[in-house]
């Protein structure tokens, strides 16, 4: 059976920039001008298939209050990405950046953020410019802007894939590494061993799997020799 991506996906920014109304329309694919403020955190599950990939997403709506923001760090702890909102009529939506970015880094250094202007669809109240997100860009290592409009549906699908499909590509190169390093590991456990010591080593390895690898696998060993045979996902 194929292996399902379960994903942590943190949607932040500054209050009545748009997070739910944007979740509302990627969940249900309904709009509505009259949402309340999401107090703390709200969580969904969507199922969503990309590339021919399986895709469960763990949907984490952060409520943009001041008064709950100290809460916040210890639910991004996990994530695979990030969607940070502000409102393309109102650029000052960006002012707090500086203070998302900590709170997104904080639980989760490397993780993925994407930038999203809601709104889009307000044509001549578009106050935004793109060289802004240039700057941006450098300064807090986001790595692309999607402008979207929850009203008319309009890039909603679109942005969520530009995520995805970074942390898939993420989420491979680590997985390979992860693979390249643990041949390196059992290389060098092989390679130093002595008929004295294979055993203690065949122990130190098993533990080195155990504690950074979910594998399935079999071994089998000889004075001088060592096959693992298996299927490899990263932890």
């Amino acid at each position: 059976m194929a292996k399902k991506n379960v994903f942590k996906i943190i949607t932040a920014g500054d209050g009545d920039v748009g997070k739910s109304a944007l979740i509302q329309r990627y969940l249900e694919n309904t709009f509505t001008d009259k949402s309340q403020q999401t107090i703390g955190v709200d969580f969904w599950l969507k199922d969503h298939q990309i590339d021919g990939e399986d895709c469960t997403l763990q949907i984490w709506d952060f409520g943009g209050g001041e008064r709950f923001k100290f809460l916040l760090g210890s639910y991004v702890v996990g994530a695979a990405g990030a969607l940070l909102l502000f409102d393309l009529t109102r650029p000052e939506t960006l002012n707090g950046i500086n203070e998302w970015i900590e709170i997104l880094h904080k639980g989760a250094p490397n993780l993925p953020i994407l930038l999203i202007g809601t709104k889009s669809d307000l044509g001549d109240k578009i106050k935004f410019q793109d060289e802004t997100f240039h700057k941006i860009q450098e300064a807090y290592d986001i790595f692309d802007l999607c402008k979207v409009s929850s009203k008319t549906g309009e890039n909603v699908s679109e942005a969520i894939e530009v995520l995805l499909k970074k942390i898939l590509k993420k989420d491979y190169q680590h997985l390979l590494r992860k693979k390249q390093e643990l041949n390196y590991v059992i290389d060098s456990f092989i390679n130093s061993s002595t008929s004295g010591y294979f055993v203690i080593q065949v122990e130190e390895i098993l533990n080195f799997i155990k504690i950074n690898y979910d594998i399935e696998f079999s071994l089998i060993c000889s004075s001088n020799s060592l096959v693992l045979r298996g299927s490899l996902a990263i932890r």
